[in-house]
């Protein structure tokens, strides 16, 4: 018998910013966008206890910043209209972080291979002669 692994879920006796991120993870599919976006924290080499949270909350921020700013541009036009700006700006608020955040991971990427002395693709190819990594 097969057993899944199971993720752990947060704690619900966190205090201030834990608390937060347990009621983001209760939303459906919260808890996988705070897992990616935890790794992608690391991997843009934000590696603070409290950067999940941050983020998160920003997030929500932004996001409710641009639907409010919506709903006082729209005020007086028809609700079907209205239904769709906040379709959109919602996924606006929560694309448009991410895609920061991936720029981040690739911006630090690019600092750490500047900071290689040699580049893995030369020292490979230097290192060896041609023939040695062919089979025979």
């Amino acid at each position: 018998m097969v057993v899944a692994a199971r993720a752990e879920r947060r704690k619900r006796t966190g205090r201030g910013l834990d608390r937060f991120l347990y009621l983001v993870g209760l939303v459906p599919g919260g808890d996988d966008w705070m897992r990616g976006t935890e790794k992608l924290l690391h991997q843009a080499g934000v590696r603070r206890k409290q950067a999940l949270a941050v983020y998160t909350i920003l997030v929500i921020l932004f996001t409710l910043s641009l639907t409010a700013g919506l709903l006082y541009l729209q005020r007086n036009s028809p609700p079907t209209s209205l239904v769709g700006g906040m379709v959109a700006v919602l996924i606006l608020g929560f694309i448009l972080p991410k895609q920061v955040l991936y720029r981040m991971v690739r911006r630090y990427r690019r600092k750490l291979q500047e900071a290689l002395p040699i580049p893995w693709t030369c020292w490979a190819s230097c290192s060896a002669p041609a023939s040695a990594w062919t089979r025979r």
